[in-house]
């Protein structure tokens, strides 16, 4: 069965399709988009700051025990291991403090699972290295070296460093994941938009051919006998009257008007 739309009703849903792809694009761009801020947003306010404050926890882990070493080593004069002694203090308030930086950018259960090792790691040593500087302070700074320089306690020390190695593998694999994100839903916009491009240049096509043949050159040929009828001639032919839209509305009107000229010539 051949389906019979008005004009106004083909021209309404062409230019409703036109609507419905920009509306669609634009919907698919905002989805996408917002998908792109997330990812970006966490790569810069999480991972990233995270990357820097692990790292700059491991330099301090290192710069604590670097200290400890030269108190031991070189605390030749009371004056000389009392300076050592406030040095590996302020080593050690600065590592608390990047702690403290870093707890606040935490924001998985496994990301808290490696920083939970880490403390737990770090206690211990801190432990062995307050031992090691007391029998230091108290003469004994051969046996303080001896102790934190022990198989198991280099040991613990690596572990310290592991932990947080891993610490700083998760939080690049994290951005890294965010980062590949935000380029897919990039490159699915884009390609989003040029599909948007097509269908709309497609159906701009579709409505300028419809009202080309279906409006425009049916219209003319509409004028070409009304003007003929207008002239006298009771014989031309009016087109397209078996067409149910407003066109075939038009060429019936017409029609009348010549069977009233052709009845009227009759009289």
């Amino acid at each position: 069965m051949r389906l019979h739309l008005s004009l106004k009703a083909s021209l309404a849903g062409c230019f409703g399709f036109l609507a419905l792809i920009c509306a669609c694009q634009g919907l698919l761009s905002v989805a996408k988009l917002s998908g792109i801020r997330r990812s970006v947003t966490e790569v810069a306010t999480n991972w990233v700051p995270s990357v820097v404050a692990v790292t700059n926890l491991r330099g301090l882990a290192s710069e604590v025990r670097i200290k400890q070493l030269r108190s031991l080593a070189l605390a030749e004069s009371p004056e000389q291991f009392a300076n050592n002694e406030r040095e590996v203090t302020a080593a050690l308030a600065e590592l608390a403090g990047a702690r403290k930086t870093y707890e606040a950018l935490i924001s998985s259960d496994e990301e808290q699972k490696l920083y939970d090792a880490f403390t737990a790691l770090w206690g211990r040593y801190e432990v062995m290295g307050r031992d090691a500087m007391r029998l230091a302070e108290n003469g004994h700074a051969g046996e303080g070296l001896a102790l934190i320089a022990r198989p198991d306690n280099i040991r613990l020390y690596n572990d310290v460093r592991q932990a947080l190695t891993s610490d700083v593998a998760l939080n690049e694999r994290g951005a890294h994941t965010d980062a590949d994100a935000a380029m897919i839903a990039a490159n699915e916009a884009t390609n989003a938009v040029y599909v948007a491009i097509v269908l709309a240049l497609a159906a701009a096509a579709g409505a300028a051919t419809f009202s080309f043949l279906r409006v425009s050159r049916p219209i003319q040929a509409m004028t070409g006998a009304m003007v003929g009828l207008a002239g006298g001639d009771a014989g031309i032919a009016v087109p397209f009257r078996q067409r149910r839209d407003e066109i075939g509305a038009m060429a019936n009107a017409v029609q009348v008007f010549k069977d009233n000229l052709i009845h009227t010539r009759a009289l």
